[in-house]
């Protein structure tokens, strides 16, 4: 039998935090940020299944609250970008 030591960083090396992550992922959600082929979730924000496999949400770094839950990861993957939308300008006067 192998055993493989994993840092934390490595397990997660994009969503700026990791602890809260990691809490959705004990309690048996799965990270789809990564799943999604050529397109990819900002760093701020993590795309889950949630633990039941039947629906997807995204957690955002620093909020407690998740999003409501849909049966279409790319319909979580839209309310993802439109919440991102005014973070993606550059705020210059």
């Amino acid at each position: 039998m192998y055993c493989v030591n994993l840092k934390l960083s490595t397990l997660m090396p994009r969503y700026n935090d990791p602890a809260q992550l990691k809490w959705y992922l004990d309690v048996g959600c799965l990270d789809y940020s990564e799943r999604l082929g050529f397109v990819s979730v900002p760093g701020n924000y993590a795309l889950l299944l949630n633990s039941d496999y039947s629906h997807f949400f995204y957690i955002k770094a620093g909020v407690e609250d998740e999003s409501c839950v849909h049966w279409d990861k790319w319909a979580v993957y839209r309310w993802i970008k439109q919440d991102a939308k005014p973070f993606d300008k550059d705020i210059t006067s």
